[in-house]
């Protein structure tokens, strides 16, 4: 198995997803099972961060916008975009 993404920052994935034109309005990461990402769940608030990080908009529909400032403890390495 070959995961050429896990030592990558969350916001260099979406930098490399937006390099390559990927359609990061497909991806998901929250939680909740809603039909809308909720914004406030861990992976919400991550994903939120990594593109602010990487300078842009997430381009996904989110019921609330979560806070996205670095909480205690976190690390950068956290999931994938």
């Amino acid at each position: 198995m070959k995961t050429p993404l896990i030592h990558m920052q969350k916001k260099e994935i979406v930098a490399l997803g937006l390099e390559l034109a990927a359609p990061l309005e497909l991806t998901w990461s929250c939680y909740s099972g809603s039909e809308v990402a909720c914004g406030v769940c861990e992976s919400c608030v991550l994903r939120l961060r990594a593109f602010e990080q990487a300078g842009t908009k997430d381009p996904i529909a989110y019921a609330k916008r979560g806070e996205t400032r670095p909480q205690a403890g976190e690390t950068s390495q956290e999931g994938a975009a």
